[in-house]
């Protein structure tokens, strides 16, 4: 209890994170089935909240974090307390982090979480799942699993194009170009 409230501090977060073995001890508390759930999910909580500072984040990651974290959530009697930590410190760890989605996707967080995601537990919140799936790439709510936004195909009569994020001006369709510069350069000026 005295780490978790210590943890609190960003100063204590970094202090945390720069601690030899610190990172390994809590990991091993929190994915150690033998311990009691208080006391693995107090680990985890530690977890998150270093987590939320980028050394901590980057400490936790170096320790393997989001392999024991996706182990834990793929464990059949893992309790939902246990879920929603879990949950929180991929989240803390997929925040303006580049490395996340690699080591996510290796360890094979995505499953389940869109395992989680669908079920929707009442401790657990559904978005904060769905935001570190699109972190990893992965998005629920698409067949193909790709992450970004589509366009409107309905505009481009079916042709396959490459997911970008649309712009709001870009909702007209562009005005056609004139045949010759001269006809521009009228045009302009009137």
């Amino acid at each position: 209890m005295a780490l978790y409230h210590l943890s609190f501090a960003a100063v204590n977060q970094s202090k945390l994170a720069r601690a030899p073995g610190a990172s390994r001890t809590l990991l091993s508390v929190a994915c150690d089935a033998a311990e009691p759930a208080l006391v693995r999910r107090l680990a985890l909580m530690v977890l998150c909240n270093v987590a939320a500072c980028a050394e901590g984040s980057a400490a936790l990651m170096d320790a393997g974090a989001v392999a024991t974290a996706s182990a834990i959530l793929s464990e059949g009697a893992c309790n939902t307390e246990l879920q929603e930590c879990c949950v929180e410190a991929l989240y803390a760890m997929s925040r303006g982090s580049p490395r996340f989605r690699g080591l996510a996707r290796a360890a094979g967080a995505d499953r389940p979480l869109m395992l989680i995601a669908e079920q929707a537990n009442a401790g657990i919140d559904k978005e904060v799942v769905q935001t570190v799936l699109r972190t990893m790439g992965r998005d629920n709510s698409d067949d193909d699993h790709t992450s970004g936004c589509r366009n409107d195909e309905s505009n481009y009569s079916g042709s396959s194009l490459p997911h970008r994020r649309r712009v709001a001006s870009w909702s007209a369709p562009p005005a056609a170009t004139p045949p010759s510069s001269h006809q521009w350069r009228s045009v302009c000026i009137d």
